[in-house]
Order: C-alpha cells, then structure tokens, then sequence
C-alpha cells in the first residue's frame, strides 16, 4: 500500500505544470518550481530504485548525491532536499563546480545529478564516473542514449524523465516497473554491434 502512495505522489509531481515564474539565485534567474519538482522526483526515485552496495559490509544509513555544476538551480535543489529522508536514509548532497573537482574527491556517492547548463561533455565523463558514483541523472539532451541512467526533460510544460534500463542494469542498479512505467524507456544501441565485422577481418 506505501508503495502505491509513493508511486502516486512521483506521479503527481513529475505531472506538475512548470510555471514561467522564476526565482532570482546568485543573480541568474531559475525557475525555483521547476527544481522543486525535480528534487521531489529524485527523492521517489530512491523509494523504488535499489542500488547494490559496492561493498558487501556497506551498511551505509545514507543517501549520497553530488550535485554538479555552477547552476543558481543547485541551491535550490539543496534547500528542497535538506533534511529529508528516503527509503529510511538521510540524504547528504555534495556540490561540485565540474566532473573534474568530482573525480577528485574520494567520497563515493550513490547518484551524481548533473545540473544544467553544461558548457562540457558530460556523457564523456560516464565511464570515469563508475568509480565514484552509481545512478547518473542529467537534464542534457541525448544523455540516456549515450550511456547515462534518468534524464528530466520538459515535455508541454511538464517535467517528465527518461531512463535506460541496461545502463542501470550495468551497474547493479535494480529498478522497479512500476517507476519504469512512469518513464519513456530509452533503448541504448549494443556496444558489441561492431564485433563480428572485427572478427571478420581478423579470418
């Protein structure tokens, strides 16, 4: 029965009208709402997402997420998500200007959220991040077929997601169907689709 509440309010909330009022952060303009409804999407997705440990003794009782990016919309995202729990664990966000300032810490984190706009590649840095950090969540065009988990895009006005399942399958990430219901599904195309042409050239 919690399991249909939880699965009704991430419906109700990645269902919400964005507005085209904004906020005023750091002197940039965001739409507060938008990143509002965001966070509270991410907070549902850890109630039916299981990510294995990467540790067998990982008795963890939090949730770590990196923020990254320079956005003005990271502090609002901080402010929505302080102090709250998901699936029984506290959730800790950790900023980070760039994946280069990520990639130093020695911290591993359950998801990465990077956070628009982008001025570099992100889905470059996706192989690099298996060691630091397990579900990646963007909002950058393309970001599922080329390798990344959940992607938010607006769609008439609405926040809505994408998820590539066998990219979270790679990483030991167990998604339950009943978010997968929620999303559109983003098949990502076979990295061994170019092996027999090579084994070929090999005869």
């Amino acid at each position: 029965m919690l399991r249909k509440v939880y699965l009704t309010i991430a419906l109700l909330m990645c269902s919400l009208i964005i507005g085209t009022g904004s906020g005023n952060c750091a002197g940039e303009q965001v739409n507060s709402f938008e990143y509002e409804v965001k966070s509270a999407c991410i907070l549902n997705f850890f109630k039916f997402i299981h990510i294995a440990p990467a540790e067998t003794n990982d008795k963890s009782q939090t949730i770590n997420i990196a923020l990254v990016g320079d956005s003005p919309a990271i502090e609002v995202i901080q402010k929505t998500l302080q102090n709250k729990t998901a699936d029984n664990k506290h959730i800790i966000l950790n900023r980070y200007p760039d994946v280069g300032h990520l990639l130093k810490d020695n911290r591993v984190h359950h998801a990465v959220y990077f956070v628009a706009p982008w001025n570099e590649n992100i889905t470059e840095a996706l192989p690099s991040l298996r060691n630091v950090a397990r579900l990646t969540i963007s909002e950058s065009p393309d970001f599922c077929q080329k390798g990344g988990m959940i992607n938010f895009r607006i769609d008439n006005g609405k926040v809505r997601f994408d998820i590539n399942p066998a990219a979270a399958k790679q990483a030991n990430i167990k998604i339950s169907s009943q978010l997968l219901k929620l999303a559109h599904i983003i098949e990502q195309p076979s990295v061994t689709a170019e092996t027999p042409k090579q084994d070929q050239k090999k005869q």
